[in-house]
């Protein structure tokens, strides 16, 4: 499976991995990745997929900082000094 894949690809690059599930099976799933091995060819092809950027929130970014400091300054005003 994907998940499989993915951890196994990051454990062997030697990443540390916290995978979250609330899934007894998948959390199974999840520990059983010593029973494969990606070829040099298929970690390669998923070595292209980075993108350089994050898939979700880049906090690097100047303009997502700005709009979260805002966001908490708006929302727990009682955190501000």
């Amino acid at each position: 499976d994907i998940a499989q894949v993915c951890l196994k690809f990051l454990t062997d690059a030697g990443i540390i991995v916290i995978p979250q599930s609330t899934c007894k099976e998948r959390m199974v799933s999840n520990l059983d990745i010593d029973n494969f091995e990606l070829t040099d060819e298929e970690c390669e092809t998923i070595r292209r997929l980075d993108a350089g950027h994050p898939l979700a929130a880049d906090f690097n970014d100047p303009v997502l900082a700005r709009y979260l400091l805002g966001y908490d300054k708006q929302f727990n005003p009682e955190r501000q000094r």
